[in-house]
């Protein structure tokens, strides 16, 4: 009889601690999810999944122009400028954003929103700040905003971390 309670008092302590595991990891999962503003800030400006130059052509057509810079190249599209080490092998170095065109989230931001609406959209992801630059890290993605004189969003960088 003992060993039956035991059994049966080991077992029901193997499912509270299971479901306690589960519940805490969708707690987490959901509050995750809640707390990330845009999860696609790629996908939001065009780019597909593989951020490789020949993809973004495929997928954006031809640039409007290609400069050759110290570090590799800038890569332009209406609104968007693309950097990379390399056209032929890099992978996507940052994409920043110029035109008022591409917004972000439910608030919209973007390039003539205003500093404080993008402190106060992001106010517990700001990584650092200064006079001209506000930046936050949403899960792998950077986002670096530029302010203009008159603190309103001039440009937006956007990477997978910054170098």
């Amino acid at each position: 009889m003992k060993k039956i309670k035991l059994k049966t008092c080991i077992i029901l302590s193997v499912i509270s601690l299971f479901t306690i595991i589960v519940r805490a990891i969708w707690v987490y999962q959901i509050k995750n999810q809640e707390t990330c503003y845009e999860k696609d800030y790629f996908g939001k400006v065009g780019l597909p999944e593989s951020h490789l130059y020949k993809s973004v052509v495929e997928k954006m057509g031809e640039p409007l122009r290609i400069e050759e810079t110290e570090d590799g190249y800038i890569v332009y599209y209406n609104g968007l400028e693309f950097a990379y080490g390399s056209i032929e092998t890099g992978a996507i170095k940052y994409v920043k954003v110029t035109g008022k065109q591409y917004r972000f989230g439910m608030w919209r931001i973007g390039v003539g929103s205003t500093r404080k609406k993008v402190e106060s959209v992001y106010r517990h992801k700001i990584q650092w700040s200064t006079d001209t630059i506000v930046q936050i890290c949403e899960g792998e993605t950077w986002v670096k905003f530029e302010f203009d004189e008159n603190n309103i969003v001039k440009a937006i960088y956007i990477a997978l971390g910054w170098a």
